[in-house]
């Protein structure tokens, strides 16, 4: 391939954002992602499967209610967001915890002191760990 412009991937990314794609492309684009040579379906990544979990809600409540819904950084109220301390990935990593049912079991997941409340925008700037996976921590390094 040839290296495109930086104009030229701003001008990609608005023409594809909020484009719908058939179940066909999907799929193809599952399997480039994963490497996979059969398609084995859409599965979430196990540290989504935990952020949806009814447990991780009531962590996520916990560490609102005990800092009074307010953002620990700033003061402002409303539009909170949990961040870990230790972050998830690491836990994920550390106590080996490969499953759902792993994860229900580690303790560390779900203690209220690992959790602090930032409104999104202080979130955004103090989480340098925001958006990058274990694997990625790992090849960084």
């Amino acid at each position: 391939g040839h290296i495109v412009s930086k104009k030229t991937r701003e001008k990609l990314r608005k023409f594809n954002l909020g484009k719908e794609y058939s179940y066909k492309t999907r799929k193809k684009l599952s399997m480039a992602q994963t490497k996979e040579k059969e398609f084995t379906g859409f599965k979430k990544p196990l540290m989504k499967k935990i952020r949806i979990m009814g447990k991780y809600l009531k962590w996520r409540s916990a560490v609102f209610k005990r800092d009074n819904y307010h953002c620990q950084n700033c003061g402002e109220k409303g539009y909170l967001e949990a961040h870990h301390i230790i972050p998830l990935s690491i836990i994920i990593c550390e106590f080996k915890v490969k499953t759902i049912s792993d994860a229900r079991k580690c303790v560390a997941l779900w203690a209220v002191g690992n959790g602090i409340s930032y409104c999104q925008r202080c979130h955004i700037k103090l989480d340098k760990f925001r958006g990058i996976s274990i694997k990625n921590m790992e090849l960084s390094t």
